[in-house]
Order: structure tokens, then sequence, then C-alpha cells
């Protein structure tokens, strides 16, 4: 008993009744719907209706990035239609799990009821429990692996356990293996086989792998690829390594201002790893996983690739203070949610005006507070309040363009426009996450890109294309993308020219034409200084490439954005952007030249209204 008469297991248990509800009402207050789920959804229902299991009707693409996850919602779709609910329901299932699992593994009493603290104080954590998006099942998978880990020596096989967890990891999304991937990789080394008959460790992994393995053969034969569409959209397309590094380590700074919680306890997670040599493995998966966010570009939701890690930290870290003084891990709860509340936006202190009044995008990359943007239409409090629910603008106009005539439509926000819609439409999405010849094309030079959001041009003869049926794809590349890419998305699913195409194009035997000149597209080249004023109308998405002559430092290009969205203006050496300048304001601009540059070009973003530049001078 305490110094009041009341006996400390009582005490303990109100503890850990008040920490679990709070847990449960902060992820009520929180949970939301995030606009990428709905690209997932549309996927399911499409499959649930007999329109195939891809974005569009009739065409085999994965625009999905996690196939466990859609598979889960399979069955509840089918039943009952929601997928708003569905995944809401998921989420806190698994996300609960995966704390439920990690309270089991700690077998401390402190740790059961700090546990709750400590995951609330991390928005990163707290936000993408729910979202619709795949983390809370990541969460699980990744919670259950650790607890098998720790518990190796009484589990058998416990190589095939470790090994069926880290293919359901890859299943749910593959680069969360890479977490895992060491310490699985350091097991098989102890039990490697040591003779032709000696092939148990093999047989554990292939066996324990082969959800993910039967998965790859599907994804193969229906898809035609091995990987998701939006790995091809967001990590071919052209972009300089250079560039992606310097996105990806803007990533870091940005969850650190916005959630103070999140990269310190990941930095304390490795630094205890480390310090014991037989859990150093997982300190060198979550170091690869940081450098493999830093490496393509980070994303543009911010803290949602450092959920998982910050899991495996706080796991890591708690199993450590487990056998230690209970004041220690009260510490640790203590300085978190200190640290939490002194965030711009505490988790614990989230209702349901949250948005109003916060900064959407940070930085150069215009990383989004995605909670921000969408909880006003998603969010499950408002709609507790007696809100609306999918009340947004994208929902609306998803209704709208279903009434409309034309049959094919461009969009860039394809999930909740796409869901919206119906199975009528046919939507291009011109970032390339739905479309597999947009994912292939590189994204449209930029002197500041967007991570995950890589704007394509639009493709001149695309939408007759799919309207008729026939390649009436001008340029010659595009030409042949697009006719090897119908036939594979669209042909016989067993047809020998298809599968033998799949097999060919996999395996970089069948090279398709180069689509380079795509990333700067311009179709005329002149001389600088023109011999008279002219006015350019950019159509079709194609500008052009002006030819400098030699000149002294300090020279500026003159023109004058007359009509259009957007120009974007490319300083040119050796036929490669060293820099530029996006123009969105209508009127004159004087821009300084680069003493490098050798040409300028100048290209559209959209193909309507037309782009049109005039009065071109040097200065």
């Amino acid at each position: 008993m305490n110094s009041n008469g009341i006996p400390l297991d009582l005490l303990h248990r109100i503890f850990k009744l008040f920490s679990w509800s709070l847990v449960l009402f902060v992820w009520a207050r929180t949970a939301w719907v995030s606009d990428d789920a709905f690209i997932t959804f549309r996927c399911v229902e499409n499959a649930v209706t007999g329109h195939g299991l891809g974005f569009n009707p009739g065409e085999r693409v994965q625009a999905y990035t996690h196939p466990l996850w859609m598979l889960l919602h399979l069955p509840f779709q089918a039943i009952f239609h929601s997928p708003y609910w569905t995944t809401l329901a998921l989420s806190l299932l698994f996300s609960g799990l995966a704390l439920a699992t990690i309270g089991r593994a700690w077998q401390s009493r402190t740790g059961w009821v700090i546990l709750p603290l400590v995951m609330m104080a991390s928005k990163a954590w707290m936000e993408y429990a729910s979202s619709g998006l795949e983390n809370p099942l990541t969460y699980f998978l990744l919670a259950t692996f650790l607890l098998v880990w720790t518990r190796r020596e009484t589990i058998p096989r416990h190589l095939f356990w470790l090994s069926f967890l880290a293919g359901l990891l890859l299943l749910n999304r593959m680069d969360t293996v890479l977490m895992v991937g060491p310490a699985l990789g350091l097991v098989f080394w102890r039990q490697r086989p040591h003779g032709i008959r000696d092939l148990g460790a093999v047989w554990q992994v292939l066996c324990g792998m082969l959800p993910w393995i039967l998965w790859e053969v599907f994804s193969l034969i229906y898809y035609g690829f091995p990987f998701p569409n939006t790995a091809y959209a967001k990590l071919g397309m052209g972009i300089p390594q250079s560039e992606l590094w310097r996105m990806g380590w803007a990533y870091f700074p940005d969850s650190l201002t916005r959630d103070p919680v999140t990269l310190p306890m990941i930095a304390l997670g490795i630094l205890v790893a480390f310090s014991r040599r037989s859990q150093a493995a997982f300190g060198l998966g979550m170091v690869l996983y940081l450098v493999y966010v830093a490496r393509i570009g980070g994303d543009f939701m911010t803290g949602r690739f450092l959920a998982a890690p910050f899991l495996m930290a706080v796991f890591l870290v708690g199993a450590r203070l487990a056998d230690k003084p209970a004041w220690s891990s009260w510490m640790v709860a203590g300085l978190a949610s200190v640290a939490g509340l002194l965030g711009p936006t505490p988790m614990v202190l989230s209702g349901s005006t949250f948005g109003k009044g916060v900064p959407v995008f940070a930085g150069d990359y215009k990383i989004a507070d995605e909670r921000a943007v969408y909880y006003h239409s998603t969010g499950v409090w408002p709609v507790i309040e007696g809100g609306p629910i999918l009340d947004d603008a994208q929902v609306k106009l998803g209704k709208e363009c279903s009434k409309w005539k034309e049959k094919v439509l461009f969009h860039g926000a394809i999930g909740m426009f796409g869901y919206h819609i119906g199975p009528e439409k046919y939507v291009v999405d011109f970032l390339g996450l739905g479309d597999p010849l947009y994912a292939r094309i590189p994204a449209l030079y930029k002197p500041w890109y967007r991570p995950g959001h890589y704007r394509r041009l639009s493709l001149e003869g695309y939408a007759l294309s799919l309207t008729s049926g026939q390649n009436m794809i001008a340029d010659p590349a595009v030409h042949d993308w697009h006719e090897k890419l119908q036939l594979i998305t669209r042909g016989p699913l067993f047809s020998m020219k298809r599968l033998l195409l799949i097999w060919r194009l996999n395996l970089g035997i069948a090279k398709p034409m180069d689509l380079s000149h795509l990333r700067i597209p311009t179709n005329q080249t002149l001389d600088l200084p023109l011999t008279d004023v002219t006015e350019f109308e950019m159509l079709n998405n194609m500008g052009v490439k002006f030819m400098l002559p030699p000149r002294a430092s300090g020279d500026t290009l003159s023109f004058t954005f007359r009509e259009g969205h957007t120009v974007n203006v490319a300083w040119l050496q050796a036929g490669q952007p060293i820099g530029g300048v996006e123009v969105v304001t209508l009127g004159g601009n004087h821009l300084p030249i680069p003493a490098e540059a050798n040409a300028v070009a100048m290209y559209p973003d959209n193909d309507w209204p037309p782009t049109v530049v005039g009065d071109v001078r040097l200065h």
C-alpha cells in the first residue's frame, strides 16, 4: 500500500485504465482519412464490382503501395461498401494490437502505463495510427517481429516466424523491410546451411516468405510488373540524385520543427540498439531506413515515414528500461509528454477545429501537415459532433464530373475525386500514381520539386488514344511506350505475346525508346537576340529553346508572360538544367542570366489555356 492506504495494485490498475482510455480518446479526436487512401478504395471498389483490381476499370495497374492492407479491405468493401468506416476500424484495431504487443513484450507493470503516454506524444505515430494508409498494420507487424525476436529462444522455428513477419511487412509496404532485414539476416547467418543436405534455414526463410513470393508471382502475371505503379512514378522520374538527397534531408528538420518527440526518440533508440551487440541489427535497420528515406527525397506528408521507426525505437528503449528502476521509465515518458506539449500542434490538445490557423506547407519543398489539409472533411470527431462525412471539395468535384459526357478526365489529386467520380470515367493522373504511361514519363524540370508530386507534361493524343482505343500519340517514344503498356495492362491476360513482353521488359531485354527529352519539352530552337519581336504560343505543352550569344556577366533576360497558368524557365548548359524559375504571374519579367548558361528553355505546365510568351529580349 502507499501512504494513503490505497493498494499499489489497485493504483496501478487505475493509472493503466486512465492511460489506455486517454490514448483511445486522443485517437478518436485525431482520427482522419487521407486523400491518398481513396486511391486504394477505388481499386478495391473496382475489384468487388467486377471492374478489375486497378484504378481505372479494365486496366490492370497497381495504384496502391500496400497489397496486404488492400486485401484486408476487400471483404468489408464487398459487404458494406463503406471504406471510410472500414479503414478507421482496421486502423484502430491494428494500432491497438501493436501497443498491446509492445506491452506484452516489455513484461513491465510500469510499461503498460507509460506506453500510451509516450505514443500520444508523437505527432507522427498518432496521426498515422489512422489516415487510411498502411501504417497501423505496419505497426502491428513490426511490433510482432520484435516480440518474436526477443523470445526467439522459446519459439520453435523462430527463423520461419521472423521470415513470415518480414514477408508480411514486404507485402504491406516493401521499404519497411529495411528495418528488420539486418536482424533477419543475422538469424539466418547463425543458422546458415553447412552443406547441401543442411538446408533447413533456407526452407524456413522460403516458407516464411511464401505469401510475399506468391503475391509477386501474381503481380507479374496480372499487372506485368513486380513493383507498384507508384514506385515507377516516384522513383524513376529523372530527377538527379543530388536533388533527391536535398529533398530527403529537408524531411528531418521539418519533422523536428513540427514534432519534437519522434526524431529524438528514434535517435535514442538507435543509440540504445548499438549499445548492445544483440540489438545492433535493429540499430542498423533504423539507420538504413532513414538513409533510404533521404535517398528517395523524403515524403510530402510530414512524419509519415518516421512513424514506424519511432515505434521500433520505443520498443527498444522500453525493453532496456524494463529491468531498471521505475523512475527511469517515468522520466522518459515525462520528457516525451512535455516535449509533445511544446510542439506547435500537440496531439492531446487536438480538437474538431484542428487545421484552422495551422500552417499546412513548410519549406521550399512544401512538406505538408496532411491531417491539417483533410481533417475538416474526413476527421472522425467532427462527424461525432454531427458534421457531414467527406465534406470535401474533391468529393463534390468528383460527383459533379461523374455527370459530364467526357469519358477521359485529367486530374492531380485523384483520391477522393477518383473514388466519387465512379467507374464509368477514366481518370488520367498526370502525377503518374494511377496511370502506367505517366509513371514512365520523366518529371518536368522544376527549380523546386514537391516530394511525391512530380508533374508530367500533358501528352498530345493521349486522351484521344484512350477514348478511341487506337494509339494516336504523335511522339515516337511515347507512342512506343503506350503500345507496350496497353498490351500489358489491357491485353489478354495469358497471351504468349503479353507474357513474353513482360519477361523481356522486366529483364531489360526489350528497351522502349528514351523519354528523357520530355523533361524539358521544346519543339523549336531559336537564337537570341531575335531579329524581331515575336510572340510564342506554346501548344501541346511544347516550349521554346533560346540559344544565348556570348555575353558579359550580369546580362538579363526579359519577357512578357501574356497568357496561361505557369511558364517554366530553365537555364541550360550543354543541354542540362543548371537552375530555373517558375513564373506564375502574368506580366513583365526580368531574370538575371547565370554566367555559365548557354541556352534557356521556356515551357508550360498545362496545355490549357495555351501559354503565350512575348517580347523575349536580352539586356
